[in-house]
C-alpha cells in the first residue's frame, strides 16, 4: 500500500485554469490497474489538499482510507 498526495498542488479555484500536472500522481495507479481512493487531508490557503491511498484491492484501500478520515 502507498499513501501519497493526490495532486502536486492544492485544489485550484473553481474559476481558475486546470493545472497541466493535475493528474500526474493518479495516473500510475490507473495504468497499473491498482485500487486507489483520494480523501481530503488538510487545507492550505483555504483550498483542500488530497491524499490518495493505492493498494492491491478495494478492501485494503477502503480500510486504510477510513483511518485517514
Amino acid at each position: 500500500m502507498l499513501v501519497l498526495p493526490t495532486t502536486p498542488q492544492t485544489a485550484f479555484p473553481f474559476d481558475g485554469a486546470v493545472p497541466r500536472t493535475q493528474a500526474d500522481f493518479t495516473v500510475p495507479a490507473s495504468v497499473a490497474g491498482l485500487a486507489a481512493i483520494s480523501v481530503p487531508a488538510e487545507k492550505r490557503d483555504g483550498l483542500p489538499l488530497g491524499t490518495q491511498v493505492i493498494g492491491r484491492d478495494d478492501a485494503l484501500v477502503l480500510g486504510a482510507a477510513a483511518t485517514l478520515g
